[in-house]
Formats: structure tokens, C-alpha cells, sequence
């Protein structure tokens, strides 16, 4: 028998002499035990709800963006930009966007959103981080656009119902421009589960936003997706290599 048996039996064996001190001893060794299990579940679930934050944040935002911080700020050549940034080892999609701020209504009911624009394959991009609803082909009429749950039901609108927004300002306006007002036809709803996402996040065409804001030819920025998102830092060194000033990145670890 070893040294620590020895005593840890010394001390929990009944006799008339020690019973007093062996019971003291027994229900402080169930306390010790019952308070580690407890800890121990309680970091498993809290484990594990990071791991599911982590998941529904890297799959609804990008793992690093790619900006430019000269002239107006947006990007021109973005069609060979996400070219080369698919080159980079490690890149598994380069995805170019736009967006603008807006307030969207239906009757009395009003809601601020960001409209992002983009291309048909980001369509799989939503489906991945969420359950989403389309009502027939989405590029097919430039006044389509795609909210989220909360939003839909704080504004109690539908799939195929009719949804104003309000642009109160774009980057080609004048100084004395008038805030637009637009109708979009809905025609998807996406559950994401992230509260903030499905009340203020909608998409609609790239060519849309474009025209909206009059600057076309142009993206805000490029959405960057990686095989393995804790190696972001490593694999944005190598885009900085490739893709030089006036470009920078953010990954999602400073954005979070």
C-alpha cells in the first residue's frame, strides 16, 4: 500500500477512538469531490457554448476583410484582387461586397439595417451559417432582397411582401441630395439564430447597392474565407506579402 493510501484509509477508517474525526473527514472528502465535478461540467458547458459562439460567428463573418485605405476607400480592381487572394495558400474563398445603411419600414413599424450587396454564390455562404427560405430565383429581379427572421417578424412582413427602405445617405451624394426611397420585394428569409444578424442584416444584388450609391465598378471591401481560422495570422501575413499598400486586412479575431 502506498504512503497516500495509508493515510487517506487512516484517516476515513471507524473506530470508537476516531469515528468523530473519520466522518468529519468523509464529508469533506464528498464536498471536495461534489465541488470538482461540479466545475468541471460547468467549463464543459462553457466550452462548449464558446465553441457554438465561435461556429455561428466565423460562419456568418468573414475571417479576415480586406479593405483599402486610399482615395474614397473602395476597391476597383476587385474581380483580379479576389483572383490573387485565392492563389494564397490556405484562401478558400474572396468575396466581394458592398454596403449601405438604411431604415426600413412597413406601416407605422421602422427598423435600422445594413443592405449588403453581392454576388450569386454568396448565396452559399448564407445557407451555411443559417436556414434560409428563397422564393425562386433571387438575381432575377434587382429589387430582391433577403431579411432575417427577427427582422420579418418585428415589421410583420413575409416572403413576397413588399418592404421600403429609407437610404438617407450614400457616398456619391451631393451635399443638398435627398434621401431615397426604395421598395424591395422579399424574397428570402434566413434564421442565423444570432439576434442582431436576423434583426439588421439583409442582402440584396451587388449591382443593386451599386446603383443605389452610383458608384459602380467598385466593392466596399473583399470578405476573405480560410480552411482553418485559427492560422488566420499566419495567412494574413502572407496576403500582406501579396497584396501590398494601400491594402489591409482585419482578421476576425480583432473584429470580435
Amino acid at each position: 500500500m502506498s504512503f497516500e493510501s495509508f493515510v487517506g484509509f487512516r484517516f476515513l477508517k471507524w473506530n470508537k477512538e476516531n469515528r468523530f474525526l473519520s466522518l468529519v473527514t468523509l464529508i469533506s472528502s464528498l464536498g471536495v469531490a461534489l465541488g470538482v465535478a461540479v466545475l468541471i461540467v460547468v467549463l464543459s458547458v462553457i466550452d462548449g457554448y464558446e465553441n457554438v459562439m465561435k461556429e455561428k460567428i466565423l460562419g456568418a463573418n468573414a475571417h479576415l476583410i480586406l479593405f483599402n485605405s486610399s482615395g474614397s476607400g473602395k476597391i476597383s480592381s476587385y474581380q483580379s484582387i479576389s483572383k490573387d487572394l485565392l492563389k494564397v495558400e490556405g484562401v478558400e474563398r474572396a468575396d466581394p461586397f458592398n454596403y449601405i445603411e438604411a431604415m426600413a419600414s412597413k406601416g407605422m413599424k421602422r427598423q435600422g439595417i445594413v443592405i449588403k450587396g453581392i454576388l450569386p454564390n454568396y448565396l452559399d455562404v448564407i445557407k451555411g451559417f443559417s436556414k434560409l427560405q428563397i422564393n425562386g430565383d433571387f438575381f432575377s429581379n434587382k429589387k430582391n432582397i433577403i431579411i432575417g427572421k427577427e427582422l420579418a417578424s418585428e415589421l410583420g412582413v413575409s416572403l413576397g411582401d413588399t418592404l421600403k427602405c429609407l437610404i438617407p445617405k450614400t457616398e456619391n451624394n451631393t451635399p443638398m441630395a435627398l434621401p431615397k426611397i426604395l421598395s424591395f420585394r422579399i424574397a428570402g428569409i434566413f434564421d442565423s439564430g444570432m439576434y442582431e444578424w436576423d434583426r439588421s442584416l439583409t442582402y440584396t444584388s451587388l449591382a443593386t447597392v451599386s446603383t443605389i450609391t452610383g458608384m459602380k465598378q467598385v466593392v466596399s471591401a473583399v470578405e476573405i474565407r480560410i480552411d482553418d481560422p485559427d492560422s488566420v495570422d499566419k495567412i494574413e501575413e502572407k496576403i500582406r506579402n501579396k497584396l501590398r499598400y494601400p491594402y489591409y486586412t482585419q482578421t476576425w479575431k480583432r473584429m470580435n
